[in-house]
């Protein structure tokens, strides 16, 4: 799920040079919905009445998670990089903690207190680029600001999802009425943003990052998100999201060329150590929180120690490759189309039986 979330920074960062940002955006949520409806148009017939009394709540959780967080940030991707967005995003889960407390009464510990300031911290020092004179000035980067309000949408839109009005809508009805809400507030500065600067994707390059972002992004990353969400809350749900930095921060040296300060370092280790730490405080006995912190320090530093080791013999490899990274790009938004197919139609749970019935030895992990 990280790992989709973050495709959506990557590819929206390259995207927004041949593609404005309201105009990506209504793309991105008008072709999933149309992908979607043929599947759930039954379903919402038969609850037709019960979605009109819903449409208030639909439209905010549209203009939450598809306005504010599409065109906001894709907008916010032409002044920032996609490394700091992606670093930004990452303290969605402490967020989403900080909101519950407000909204819903949930209770915080001291830990977990100390881990939303860890990670609240660690975004100010992204922001001000570690710099004590930037912070006191208020010289933020555009991009920057437009990333942490989109964090704050996406993290009311989480806690939102968990509401009753929707429990009893299935995972892809709710998505693809809620992509239908977007495309629709989104639709009218689409038309504005085209009709004054007189630009549409018009090359391959666009039209497979918006692929990407339609396939990758939204219909996997958003249904497998809200499926999350509704069956364990947006809290547990929203831990996987501590991910994002170690996918997309590698994602976007390797693809878009970006490097990696001395800020995003001091600005990772604190956001996700705040993350770890509110994880380590929701296990039962201090033994089990310490052993999720060792886990969870596993998983954040083997890749960028490997990355560490390797990074001369794999610049070399990329340099040589670059001349097919087209081809490869082609092929890829090509498999995505085909990946979601297969998951909109069944077709993956078959491939996944037949695998099964093929290879028992398969039935063996997990």
């Amino acid at each position: 799920m990280p790992l989709l979330f973050s495709s959506n920074i990557i590819f929206g960062r390259a995207a927004v040079e041949d593609v404005e940002p309201f105009t990506l955006a209504f793309l991105r949520w008008f072709l999933t919905a149309i992908i979607l409806m043929p599947f759930v148009y039954p379903i919402l017939k038969r609850h037709r009445g019960q979605l009109l009394n819903m449409t208030p709540q639909l439209a905010l959780m549209g203009f939450l998670g598809m306005w504010i967080c599409g065109a906001m940030v894709y907008l916010a991707l032409k002044y920032t990089t996609a490394t700091n967005g992606t670093l930004i995003y990452s303290a969605s889960p402490v967020l989403i903690i900080l909101i519950e407390w407000m909204y819903r009464g949930r209770k915080v510990g001291p830990r977990e207190a100390a881990g939303v300031s860890l990670a609240l911290a660690g975004v100010v020092v992204i922001v001000a680029k570690a710099s004590v004179e930037r912070l006191i000035s208020l010289q933020f980067n555009l991009g920057d600001v437009l990333f942490i309000g989109s964090a704050i949408s996406w993290s009311i839109y989480s806690v939102g999802l968990r509401s009753e009005r929707f429990m009893p809508l299935q995972t892809f009805p709710l998505f693809a009425l809620i992509a239908s809400a977007g495309a629709v507030l989104l639709a009218p500065f689409a038309i504005i943003e085209a009709t004054l600067l007189w630009t549409f994707p018009n090359t391959l390059s666009a039209w497979t990052n918006i692929a990407g972002i339609v396939v990758l992004a939204s219909l996997l990353a958003f249904s497998s998100y809200q499926y999350g969400v509704k069956t364990i809350g947006p809290s547990l749900t929203g831990i996987f999201m501590y991910l994002m930095p170690v996918y997309g921060v590698g994602m976007a040296i390797v693809f878009l060329g970006e490097t990696l300060a001395n800020f995003h370092i001091w600005g990772i280790l604190l956001v996700l150590s705040g993350v770890v730490l509110g994880i380590a405080s929701a296990r039962d006995t201090v033994g089990e929180g310490a052993f999720m912190l060792g886990i969870y320090s596993l998983g954040l530093g083997v890749p960028f120690v490997l990355a560490a080791l390797f990074a001369g013999p794999f610049m070399n490899f990329l340099s040589r490759f670059r001349k097919h990274l087209g081809s490869v790009e082609k092929l890829m938004g090509g498999l995505l189309v085909v990946a979601g197919v297969l998951f909109l139609t069944g077709g993956m749970q078959t491939f996944a039986f037949y695998l099964l019935e093929t290879f028992p030895v398969l039935q063996t992990f997990g």
